[in-house]
Parts: structure tokens; sequence; C-alpha cells
């Protein structure tokens, strides 16, 4: 992990009168690599931050169709990979697809025995997924063929986080696995205890930095653990473990500039804590947080209604903007200058009809004022959260078509 110098941004770019929010913006870029969006975030430390900027408006590129949402049983996490002129995501099948997003034709797919409810994660170009049955896959980017797979004994619900040449994928029964990404043989695993033995909501997927591993469990616990052992390094409780929880976000996100990683409470607060000793920094209250992206002295929230702009040294709201539409917030991403937020608009939740006509948004936010700068309507529910690579922007919705945005 390296990020980019004061140099990536000179001085003589920022607009005078603004010299005072600029300073609790972003002066060290998080770098994902050079491949692009690889895994859900971006990157290992769940970032959700593409380097390029996108051009706004964007134009709307194009779509991929795919299987409605309602006919099928569970949900999907929704949330593509792009890199490279390539994008990866599951349809509401058992599909994993590859599509060249230059032709728009399809390179492979890979049917699985069971859904694929989480993105898959790239590296060395090997794909690697994992199903609702527990079976671990690594798949051969440029084919598509199986490398090797793995049966870990329970449901993977959360895409695999990769580490240098580890694996790690998190089941239903509150249990974190370490597989080596080279033929899948089993290093360790670490689980927590499990509520009635019943399988609670998404925990989001796990993120790393210098040597550890950090995963909010099903049992409302953010975890640190050493990465090569898997031995504990220090627990603290977020949540209660209870459904009314899984609202908010359960990814954390590290920023080792800061020697911190970031989380959301049971209340929907984030919290920060000292990422080597697990001692809590800070805590921003109002925030009522449903997504969050921390960029560099900037922490960007999606709240019910709206998205929010706070320093992370003060725990000042810098800026607030609500939605147009009375919405029900999905995520939030950054890319280049501007913050990207995903919501749809609210319906009855159990009624089928009014699912089928849900529609969805994505709008752009400027990063140092808070400024909408683009708003497009999509023609289904938004799920999971956007990526975007090489000034691209691409999403997936309940009838599982892929849009994408931009050149």
């Amino acid at each position: 992990m390296h990020y980019d110098s004061l140099k990536t941004y000179p001085l003589r770019l920022i607009l005078p009168g603004v010299i005072a929010l600029a300073s609790a913006l972003i002066i060290f870029e998080p770098s994902h690599g050079e491949g692009g969006w690889q895994t859900p975030l971006s990157d290992s430390s769940r970032s959700a931050f593409a380097k390029d900027a996108v051009s706004l408006p964007p134009k709307a590129s194009w779509s991929s169709g795919g299987v409605s949402f309602i006919e099928r049983k569970a949900p999907i996490d929704g949330s593509p990979v792009i890199f490279n002129d390539m994008a990866l995501y599951t349809d509401t099948t058992s599909t994993l697809h590859a599509l060249d997003t230059k032709t728009k034709k399809s390179l492979w797919s890979f049917e699985a025995d069971a859904p694929i409810e989480a993105s898959p994660s790239v590296a060395d170009e090997v794909v690697y997924a994992a199903t609702i049955d527990g079976t671990l896959f690594a798949l051969d980017l440029i084919s598509g063929e199986t490398l090797w797979s793995v049966e870990t004994g329970a449901s993977v619900t959360t895409a695999p986080l990769i580490t240098g040449v580890t694996v790690y994928v998190f089941t239903s029964e509150n249990r974190l696995y370490a597989f080596e990404a080279a033929d899948g043989k089993k290093l360790w695993s670490y689980s927590r205890p499990l509520f009635d033995k019943v399988r609670l909501a998404n925990t989001g997927v796990a993120a790393s930095a210098e040597g550890r591993i950090y995963h909010v469990f099903s049992d409302g616990y953010l975890v640190c653990l050493d990465a090569t052992t898997g031995d504990e390094l220090w627990a603290e409780r977020l949540h209660s473990g209870s459904l009314l929880s899984a609202v908010r976000r359960k990814t954390p996100q590290v920023v080792p500039t800061q020697g911190r990683v970031y989380a959301v409470d049971e209340t929907g607060a984030v919290v920060a804590f000292d990422y080597a000793s697990g001692s809590e920094l800070m805590r921003y209250e109002a925030t009522r947080a449903v997504d969050f992206v921390v960029r560099g002295r900037l922490m960007v929230v999606a709240s019910p209604g709206a998205i929010l702009g706070i320093s992370v040294d003060s725990s000042k709201v810098l800026w607030r903007e609500l939605l147009e539409e009375s919405a029900s917030t999905v995520s939030v991403i950054t890319a280049g200058k501007e913050a990207f937020l995903l919501y749809n608009n609210k319906t009855a939740p159990f009624s089928i009809e009014k699912l089928a006509s849900k529609k969805g948004f994505i709008e752009a936010y400027s990063l140092s004022g808070g400024s909408s700068l683009w708003r497009e309507k999509i023609p289904g529910e938004v799920l999971g959260r956007a990526a975007s690579d090489k000034g691209r922007i691409a999403l997936i919705t309940a009838k599982g078509e892929l849009y994408f945005f931009g050149p």
C-alpha cells in the first residue's frame, strides 16, 4: 500500500475562499493498485476510492440484462468489480459473468452449484468467489476455468479478502477462514459465538492493513486478528448482533496513515479505533450512518435522506445535502474529487408491485462543498455499491442489470 504525495493536488488548483475546508479534505490519497476496482470497496483496506476522476455528466454507456430479482429466493450482494476493461458480477441465479466493457460481449461465465450472493474478488489474474452452500472457488481470470475449490461447511455471503498469498472468507457460522491463495489449503480459522445458530444478516467484508485483519462478526464485535496466525489481537463491541442493526454498514475501513480503523455502531455513529490497540479514539455521534467513506481528513457519510461531509479531527459537520427524493440510502464511494451516492425511492417493503416499480438513483457530490453535480435515475432498485475505474462508474440493479456510465 502506498500513498500519493501532496504533488497530486497542486496548491494552484485550490480555489480561494475554500482553504479552511480543503485542509479538512484529503491530502494523502489512498491507492488501490494498478488494476482498478478488483474487490468490493476498491481495495483490501476498503477505502471505496478510485483515483481517476469521472467526467461529469457521464453518459450512460450501456446495460446488461439479467433475471428478475422477484424470481430469486435470496438477495444478491449487487456490487460489480471492474478493471482493465473487464467487469465481473453475479446475476440473480448462480452465475458469475465476465464481460468486456469495450465490446460489451461476454468473455466467459461460470455457473456454480448454488447461488453466489457476494461479489467476487480478483488478485494476480485469479478470481475468487464463494456460494451460499459454502464453496470457495478460484477461477482463471482469462478463461474462467476452475483452478481449485474448497468447502467451508457453511454459507458464504461476503466477498473474499485477498492479501498477498492468502484468501480470507467469512461464513454464516460466525467463522473467518484463511486459505492459501495458490491451492486452497486451509491455514487457520477463527470463530465467535453464534446466537441460536441462526444466520444473521450480511456482516460486510473483512479489511486488512499491515499484517492485521479487521472484521465485524455476527455477534457485534469488531475484531482485529493477526493475518498470519489468526490470533486475536483485540475485540471491541459495536452492536448487539440483532437484525435491526443489520441496516448499518458492517465493513470497517482501515486508514494506515491515521493509524485508525473506522466502523459503525448500533446507533449509526461512526467510531474510530486505534488500529493497533483497539482503543477508541473518536466517536461521531450524530451521523446515523448507513454507509461512510474516509478520505484523508474528511469523512463522507450517507445517512437516511442526506449526505454529509465531516471532519475526522473535530467531528464538525462541514457540509450537509438533503436528497431530493424520499429515499432509502444504499451506499457511497468516492472517485477523484467527487462522492457518488446510490439510493432508492421508498416503497412498501413487502409489496411485489411496488418492488417491481422501484427506482434507483446515482448522484455525484463535490467533496469540497457537498454541492450536487449530477443525478441520474436508474430504472430499477440499485443494490450494493457502485464501482469505479478509469473514469467509469458501474452499478447493478435488483433486476440483474449492470449499468455503465462514462467512456
